[in-house]
C-alpha cells in the first residue's frame, strides 16, 4: 500500500494527500484495488513489497528518515511491556516445570492464579445478568491462555510431552536479549498465535474467517505508521483493511445488513489487534471514546493510533531487509557551526531531521547558537540555519535582530522577519538602494526558491517600480546580481519585466559583472 502512494507520487509525511489516495483508492473497483494491491498469490506486485513464488523482488523503497531511542531506552521499554512481563511472570511460576491438562492447556488452579498473577482482565465464572458462564478449563481465560501459547511458540517454554510444561530453549533470550525477544514475540504473536483469536483452535462461530488474514496484514499497518509523521485514524485502517478482504473473499453473497455488521467486526478486532500490540510497547491509541452498546458492553469509537519509539524501532529493524530506512539523529549534541556544515552533505530529508532534532535538543538556547554560526557559514549552510529558525518562529526574533547590522546577512533577517510574520512585503521598498534590492531577492531566491522572487519582485522595488530596480541592478558589483537578473529573466510571468531584466544581465555581463568597475 505504501509502496503504491509512492509511486503515484505521494509524499508520505503529507496526512491530507495520503489521506485523499485512501479515499481514491476505496473507490475503485475490487479489481482495480486488487492490481495495484497485487492479491494474485502467483504474481504478487511491486506495490505488495513482497516477492513472489518465482523469487521475484520488489525494488528497495525509501522510507522517511527517523530518530531511534538510545538502546537503553528501548531495552527499558521492552522489559516494561506488559505481555513481556506476563511471560516472565508465567515462566517464574512454570519454574522447573509443571503439569498440564490431558489437553495440554495449564490446570484450572493455576490459570485461576495466573489471572491476579499476571494482571489479565480475565473473568473467572463470568456473569452476564442472571446467568453465570462457567470457566471450565484454563482456555477460557483468554488473557492467561494467548500467553501461554505465546509463550510456548516463542520457544520461552515448552512442551517435552502432552502433560507436562517447562523452561523452553530461548527463554535465556528474555534476561541476555530483551530486544531480540520482543521481536520474537511479535512475530510469534501475529504469525502463530493470533491476536483476534488463537490461529490453531476452532472458530465456534464463524466470526474468525478473517483472523488469520488481519494478523498477517498488521506489519504492512505498522509500516503505513511508520511512514507517518502523525498519527493515523484507526478508521482510516480499517477502511483499507476492509478493502483488502472484500477483495480476497467472495463477499458478494451477503446481504447489506451482514456486510454492514462484518465490517463493523473488522473495525472493533482490529483496535483489540492493537490493544494486543500496546500490551507489546510498540502502539499507542489516543482519542478513542467509549459508547455504550448495550447494558452489558460498550465500543470504541474514532481515535488515532502511531507507534512508540520501541515501536519504530521494531519496523525499522523488520524493514531495513527490503527497503531504505533512513536513521536521524546522529547531530544531536554537535556544535551549531558543525551541524550547519554537515546537514548539507545529507539528503533533503534527513538533514532536515537532523535540524528538528538538534533544535529539540538544544531547548531555549538554539536561536543563539544558530544566529552565533551564521556569520562563519557558508551559502548552503546559511541556508539551513536560516530555515531552521523559521521552525522557531517569531520566538527567535530577538535573536535575529542582532543580524540587521551585518551587511552580508541583513537581507536574510528581513526575509526571515516577513517569513514569520513580524513585517509585510509592502514594508520591503529598496527603491533607490539597488544593492538591497538585490540582497533581498537573492535572500529569498536561495531561501524560498525561484517562484518566491517572483512574488517578492514588485514589493521589493517598492515606489519606484519593476523596471527602475531592475535597471539600475546591473551596476551593483555583487557575484549574486547575475543570478537575480538570470533567474527573473527566464521564470518571471510577465514577459515585458523578464525582458527588461535580461537587459540587465546583458548590460552587467558587458560591463565586466562583479568584477567590474562602478
Amino acid at each position: 500500500m505504501t509502496m503504491a502512494m509512492v509511486a503515484d507520487g505521494v509524499e508520505l509525511g503529507d496526512q491530507d494527500a495520503m489521506n485523499a489516495w485512501i479515499k481514491g483508492f476505496n473507490s475503485r473497483s475490487f479489481e482495480e484495488r486488487g492490481r495495484v494491491l497485487g492479491l494474485s498469490d502467483d504474481e504478487p506486485s511491486a506495490a505488495s513489497g513482497r516477492g513472489g513464488r518465482g523469487g521475484k523482488s520488489a525494488p528497495a523503497l525509501r522510507l522517511r528518515p527517523v530518530v531511534l531511542a538510545p538502546e537503553e531506552e528501548l531495552v527499558e521499554a521492552a522489559r516494561g511491556a506488559v505481555l513481556f512481563q506476563r511471560i516472565e511472570k508465567l515462566v517464574s511460576f512454570v519454574g522447573d516445570g509443571r503439569k498440564l491438562t490431558d489437553r495440554g492447556n495449564l490446570k484450572l488452579a493455576d490459570g485461576k492464579a495466573l489471572v491476579e498473577l499476571l494482571g489479565t482482565d480475565d473473568e473467572f465464572d463470568k456473569q452476564f445478568g442472571d446467568q453465570v458462564f462457567r470457566t471450565r478449563s484454563s482456555a477460557d481465560l483468554p488473557g492467561v491462555h494467548r500467553t501461554f501459547r505465546l509463550a510456548l511458540a516463542s520457544g520461552f517454554l515448552e512442551r517435552p510431552d502432552v502433560r507436562s510444561v517447562r523452561p523452553g530453549p530461548e527463554v535465556a533470550l528474555l534476561d541476555d536479549a530483551p530486544l531480540e525477544a520482543l521481536l520474537v514475540l511479535f512475530e510469534m504473536l501475529t504469525e502463530v498465535v493470533g491476536t483476534t483469536r488463537l490461529h490453531d483452535e476452532p472458530d465456534r462461530y464463524g466470526f474468525g474467517w478473517y483472523a488469520e488474514e488481519l494478523d498477517h496484514q498488521l506489519p504492512g499497518m505498522l509500516s503505513l505508521l511508520y511512514s507517518s509523521p502523525v498519527p493515523v485514524e484507526i478508521d482510516d485502517i480499517a477502511d483499507l483493511l476492509w478493502a483488502r478482504l472484500n477483495d480476497r473473499y467472495d463477499l458478494d453473497r451477503l446481504d447489506a445488513h451482514r456486510l454492514e455488521m462484518e465490517e463493523e467486526f473488522v473495525n472493533h478486532d482490529l483496535r483489540r489487534a492493537f490493544d494486543r500490540l500496546g500490551e507489546l510497547g510498540l502502539v499507542v491509541k489516543s482519542g478513542v471514546v467509549l459508547r455504550e452498546t448495550s447494558r452489558y458492553s460498550t465500543e470504541e469509537v474514532g481515535g488515532t493510533v502511531t507507534l512508540t519509539p520501541l515501536g519504530t524501532w521494531t519496523m525499522h529493524r523488520l524493514l531495513s531487509g527490503t527497503a531504505e530506512v533512513p536513521v536521524g539523529g546522529a547531530l544531536a549534541s554537535v556544535s551549531a557551526d558543525e551541524l550547519l556544515r554537515r546537514v548539507a552533505d545529507l539528503p533533503d530529508d534527513v538533514g532536515a531531521l537532523e535540524v528538528e532534532t538538534w533544535m529539540a535538543g538544544h531547548g531555549d538556547e538554539a536561536a543563539a547558537l544558530l544566529v552565533g554560526a551564521l556569520g562563519a557559514a557558508d551559502e548552503t549552510g546559511r541556508v539551513v540555519g536560516f530555515q531552521a529558525l523559521s521552525l522557531l518562529g517569531p520566538s527567535a526574533s530577538k535573536e535575529v535582530a542582532r543580524l540587521e547590522r551585518d551587511p552580508e546577512l541583513s537581507a536574510y533577517a528581513t526575509v526571515w522577519q516577513v517569513d514569520a510574520g513580524l513585517c509585510g512585503l509592502d514594508e520591503l521598498d529598496a527603491a533607490g538602494d539597488p544593492k538591497r534590492f538585490v540582497r533581498l531577492l537573492y535572500a529569498v531566491l536561495t531561501l524560498w526558491g525561484p517562484d518566491a522572487v517572483a512574488k517578492w519582485l514588485v514589493p521589493v522595488s517598492g515606489a519606484g517600480g519593476v523596471d527602475a530596480g531592475l535597471a539600475a541592478a546591473w551596476q551593483v558589483r555583487l557575484p549574486e546580481t547575475e543570478t537575480v537578473l538570470s533567474v527573473i529573466g527566464d521564470i518571471y510571468p510577465d514577459k515585458a519585466v523578464a525582458k527588461v531584466a535580461r537587459k540587465a544581465l546583458f548590460r552587467h555581463r558587458s560591463s565586466g559583472g562583479a568584477a567590474g568597475a562602478t
